[in-house]
């Protein structure tokens, strides 16, 4: 059975409070939340620190205040920025690679 009047939103953590709360600017309306990370994070002893990109869920009622569901991993996200290089960067080489009328006239005979 789906949650109702839960909203999930992307966010960024802005600052560490005391008692495992968090403020979490959010990334679609720049409004900063008070959040509290979610027991399941608790139990798989997710860090959260200062400037890690997390999923919040947000009350529709309430908006001031959410729950950090998930943490996305930096280290995924930079593995797939360097992927998409290294392929952009090998195309780029391949074209240049790439014979001129000329060379292949040459070439043929």
């Amino acid at each position: 059975m789906a949650k109702t009047g839960i909203l999930e939103r992307d966010g960024e953590i802005v600052e560490t409070l005391v008692a495992g709360k968090f403020r979490v600017k959010l990334k679609d309306t720049d409004i900063v939340i008070t959040c509290y990370g979610a027991g399941k994070m608790k139990q798989a002893h997710i860090k959260i620190i200062v400037g890690d990109r997390v999923k919040v869920e947000v009350n529709q009622y309430d908006m001031s205040q959410g729950r950090i569901v998930y943490r996305y991993n930096p280290m995924k996200a930079a593995a797939i920025v360097a992927e998409s290089a290294k392929a952009k960067q090998k195309e780029a080489s391949s074209a240049s690679k790439e014979k001129t009328p000329q060379e292949k006239e040459k070439a043929a005979t």
